[in-house]
């Protein structure tokens, strides 16, 4: 793995470079900074998936975070239209089938949080459920950010693996 560091330290400083642009991008588009620093880390990670010319980054990543805030704008309109449409249906009876699904898709994000390492884990669970910074979990666990931030990046390919399967 040493011999991937230096690489992997040119890929995350190229991601830096571009992270201003990208998430103000991603921030005009969607209106919420927390949405598009989710969107922007998502870029980030589909970037990695291949084998890109770095001289390339900055449009494909303008581009690859534009798509995906159009994704989410589309699917929180569509959430928006269906929450209207359950208001004028009768929901007093539970729908157990969506029960059933919801639970199992907790269960494999729990198997997939599991197999992470503790540290890992935690940093990805600190970042997600507390909303803290890189500088915040870095300062918590006696880390530095960007090892928080390399950790979280590690949580985020796996659990993109884990469900692409």
């Amino acid at each position: 793995m040493a011999a991937d560091e230096p690489s992997t330290r040119r890929c995350d400083a190229l991601f830096l470079t571009h992270k201003t642009e990208i998430l103000d991008a991603a921030t005009r588009m969607v209106g919420n900074p927390s949405i598009a620093e989710e969107l922007a880390q998502e870029s980030w990670l589909r970037w990695l998936r291949h084998d890109y010319d770095p001289s390339a980054a900055r449009p494909l990543l303008k581009r690859i975070v534009k798509n995906l805030a159009l994704d989410w704008l589309r699917s929180s309109r569509s959430e928006r239209d269906r929450l209207a449409a359950a208001q004028w249906q009768d929901v007093s009876a539970p729908d157990t089938e969506r029960h059933a699904l919801s639970r199992e898709k907790l269960r494999l994000v729990e198997d997939a949080l599991d197999a992470l390492p503790a540290r890992t884990r935690r940093v990805f669970l600190m970042r997600r459920l507390d909303g803290l910074s890189y500088a915040e979990i870095g300062a918590r666990l006696g880390i530095s950010g960007a090892r928080a931030c390399q950790l979280f990046k590690d949580a985020m390919l796996h659990l993109s693996d884990h469900f692409d399967r």
